[in-house]
């Protein structure tokens, strides 16, 4: 395999890259044909979707069963890399090898852990792209733990939070997707992408609030988002705005209330995150400029 030949070579010319792309344009071609069966009428070609859901799904096992072959050889080709078998560890691989280990410089070693990273990512999408293609038993905690392996394994990069971002988003959760896209934008390596899903998510609260907020939610909890989320959708534009402290007042007394009500942790816990996030990037923006 050219990777294993000569990984500085195969990371210059981009060949895992352009493997991913061929990959891409085939599982592409895939959801458009099924989306075109699942437009149509239901009960005609039916034996014809089956099969055509049937191939599809068997190409991207097929394609995971590869990336994680992937993962599972990097950690048995080379050696010094606790990182790299700690990854195939939470993935159940062998990384027994009857070949001689390779030993890389420090240069290198990042080049492989950058490949590793780019692979979790890719089983990430897989498992996301096998997921929408179910119609029942649904569920994107396989595609958010591979994200979160990427995650670990190199936190400096915007890519693992804005890809959790798209399943948010997908699942129209305000509050996990400007979570996860100010994680994406707060780091040394922001996701290229990230900062456009963020004015764009900002946009679809404040549409939404609009037409909502003549009937407030009966969920505490739920208000409580929603009054958050607005805010720092208010606080984004930059600009000063009548509601300012009617808006923060609310959230403070909503959230002081809730503390002596019940137990909302994790949901606390992200406030506290989009918040430093969210000043952190405002410094850059306002540095930038």
């Amino acid at each position: 395999m050219t990777i294993f030949t000569d990984f500085e070579y195969a990371t210059k010319e981009e060949v895992e890259a352009k493997l991913w792309e061929a990959h891409i344009s085939i599982n592409t071609r895939y959801r458009k044909l099924v989306e075109a069966y699942r437009k149509g009428d239901q009960k005609k070609h039916v034996v014809e979707r089956r099969k055509l859901e049937k191939r599809y799904a068997d190409f991207i096992k097929t394609s995971q069963f590869f990336y994680k072959g992937y993962i599972q050889r990097l950690a048995s080709h080379f050696t010094g890399m606790d990182g790299l078998r700690r990854i195939a560890h939470r993935l159940s691989l062998e990384v027994l090898s009857v070949d001689e280990r390779h030993k890389v410089i420090p240069e290198v070693e990042h080049m492989i852990e950058m490949s590793c990273h780019a692979t979790l990512l890719r089983l990430g999408d897989l498992s996301r792209y096998r997921n929408n293609l179910r119609t029942k038993d649904r569920s994107w905690e396989p595609a958010m733990g591979y994200y979160a392996l990427a995650n670990d394994l190199y936190p400096d990069s915007g890519s693992s939070h804005n890809q959790m971002a798209v399943i948010a988003l997908a699942e129209v959760n305000h509050l996990h997707a400007v979570y996860h896209i100010y994680r994406a934008l707060a780091v040394k390596e922001p996701h290229p992408l990230a900062k456009s899903n963020l004015e764009l998510e900002f946009k679809k609260i404040l549409s939404a609030w609009k037409k909502d907020h003549a009937q407030p939610k009966t969920d505490s909890l739920g208000t409580l988002i929603s009054w958050f989320c607005r805010l720092h959708a208010k606080f984004y534009e930059g600009v000063e705005f009548s509601t300012r402290e009617e808006l923060e007042n609310e959230v403070l007394s909503r959230i002081a209330r809730l503390l002596k009500e019940q137990t909302f942790g994790d949901t606390l816990e992200k406030f506290v995150l989009i918040n430093v996030a969210a000043e952190a990037y405002a410094a850059e923006r306002i540095t930038g400029k």
